[in-house]
């Protein structure tokens, strides 16, 4: 019984790390460029700017391959995503309900968990869906109709494993009580 106390507060750790993982790479917009074949990286954000937005260069289709001068490049901006924002609010709470007393608390803490794992996957679902159209809309077709690509960073996964040990490691809590 005396180790669980100690091991209790992994939970709100594991919170923790999700909050740390919004100041990581989290996600990388890229287009494909035919011309070279490679992808030109548009925009690489931490969480808090995937929340917040962020103001980026666009390349225009008619620098594409050349080296990059101050009339190639406009100014865009990537619009905030209230679900990130929610998720680092939800990654809050579950370290606050990991510090003060709650009843039930593990089964708040493996429901904040799963919660933000369920609004993480939302979150990728929506940056896929919308994020790249709206870059193409707001370029105007500069980009040429190339295919705009969303990759996730160590700090999108990382977040993501460490809500699904939240819920794994409260679920365990759980049903060792309901065992006692």
């Amino acid at each position: 019984m005396a180790t669980q106390a100690p091991i209790s507060k992994v939970s709100p750790a594991l919170f923790a790390l999700v909050v740390l993982c919004f100041f990581m790479p989290f996600i990388s917009i890229s287009c494909q460029n035919p011309m070279s074949g490679g992808d030109i990286e548009l925009v690489k954000m931490n969480g808090i700017e995937v929340a917040m937005g962020k103001e980026i260069k666009m390349p225009r289709a008619d620098s594409m391959g050349l080296p990059s001068s101050k009339t190639s490049t406009k100014t865009q901006s990537v619009p905030s995503n209230p679900i990130a924002g929610i998720v680092f609010g939800i990654a809050c709470a579950g370290i606050a309900v990991g510090f003060i007393a709650v009843p039930q608390q593990y089964i708040v803490q493996a429901g904040l968990g799963s919660l933000g794992a369920l609004m993480l996957v939302v979150l990728k679902l929506t940056v896929d869906s919308n994020l790249a159209s709206e870059l193409k809309k707001a370029s105007g077709g500069s980009t040429m109709n190339m295919p705009i690509v969303a990759t996730y960073g160590m700090g999108y996964w990382l977040a993501f494993l460490s809500f699904l040990g939240a819920v794994g490691l409260n679920s365990y809590f759980i049903y060792q009580e309901k065992n006692k």
